[in-house]
């Protein structure tokens, strides 16, 4: 167990540390939300912690603040501030980076994940930590609010 959290710590140390050397410093936007992706695809595993923000553990938006925060780009703590203050985005348009909200437990914006692209996104779920999902996966189409971003 010992192992894993050091595994965990070097992990987060070296996503840090790669976020400050390469802040800013995207050739373009499709450079930025493949960074954001990747980021998350490199968490995928971390385990669910409610009120987490670092790879010890995270809650939904805590993940995605976090992905955000390592490429740069800050952005609210929770679900339903990150959903307002995005600019919105149809589905049709969704692009690899940007967010996409759902209701679950409460009314209103309550689950966000990262869209990764082929209609799939990256989540913190509370039964299996950091994984992807899909959008069409009847749970979520039913529960799909909308999407956002916070890249030009």
């Amino acid at each position: 167990m010992k192992g894993r959290w050091v595994c965990v710590w070097l992990l987060a140390i070296l996503i840090f540390t790669c976020a400050l050397f390469t802040q800013n410093a995207y050739a373009n936007n499709q450079d930025l939300r493949q960074e954001i992706v990747r980021t998350a695809l490199h968490l995928k595993g971390v385990s669910y912690r409610w009120g987490g923000t670092t790879p010890a553990g995270f809650d939904c938006s805590g993940f995605v603040q976090y992905v955000y925060r390592v490429n740069g780009i800050s952005i609210p703590r929770d679900a339903d501030s990150q959903y307002y203050d995005g600019t919105k985005v149809s589905t049709s348009n969704l692009k690899p980076g940007d967010l996409v909200f759902f209701q679950t437990y409460e009314s209103g914006p309550s689950h966000v994940g990262i869209y990764i692209g082929d209609n799939r996104f990256i989540h913190a779920a509370y039964h299996g930590g950091i994984m992807i999902d899909s959008l069409s996966e009847p749970y979520y189409a039913e529960r799909y609010l909308g999407a956002r971003t916070y890249i030009e």
